[in-house]
Formats: C-alpha cells, sequence, structure tokens
C-alpha cells in the first residue's frame, strides 16, 4: 500500500510571490516608409521610362523624402545611377 501523502501544515508553507515582466525588443523607432523594397520599385518605374516624381508619387512617396534617403544612402546611391543611364532618350 502506498502512503498518503502528507498534507502541509500551514506553518510550514511559505509564499513566494514572483513579479515578472514582459519585456519587448525595441527596433528603434517607427519603420521607415521609404524602405528598400519600395525603393527598387521607384527605381524599376525609371527603368521602364518614368520621370523620378512620378514614379515617386506611384508609390506614395514624397520626391523630397526620395531624394533625402538617396543622398544619405550611398547604395541607394549607386542604385539609382543604373536607371538613369538605361533609360533611352527619344
Amino acid at each position: 500500500m502506498r502512503a498518503k501523502p502528507e498534507e502541509p501544515d500551514d506553518a510550514k508553507v511559505e509564499a513566494q510571490v514572483l513579479e515578472l515582466r514582459v519585456v519587448q525588443q525595441q527596433n528603434g523607432g517607427r519603420p521607415l516608409f521609404l524602405d528598400a523594397r519600395r525603393f527598387i520599385r521607384i527605381c524599376c518605374w525609371i527603368e521602364q521610362g518614368e520621370s523620378a516624381v512620378e514614379s515617386c508619387r506611384r508609390e506614395f512617396v514624397t520626391y523630397q523624402s526620395f531624394r533625402k534617403h538617396v543622398t544619405r544612402q550611398p547604395k541607394y546611391q549607386r542604385r539609382l545611377k543604373k536607371p538613369r543611364s538605361s533609360v533611352k532618350v527619344s
């Protein structure tokens, strides 16, 4: 026969309270509106013959913010040179 487990005596039981917090990882602010995918789509529009202003408008980006991002990112500058050189001038 098995022995019954002892029931805890109120004097022997100590309660412990743990306070837990959920910590979320912060990624440094809100996400960029002009991300790499949107920039590539703008470049594709330019390659198809659209102006830079019209390409930005189609992707819901202001031309001013587009130019600001391009001047800050050297890799964006290099990528933007490709579509501009491939556009055929009639």
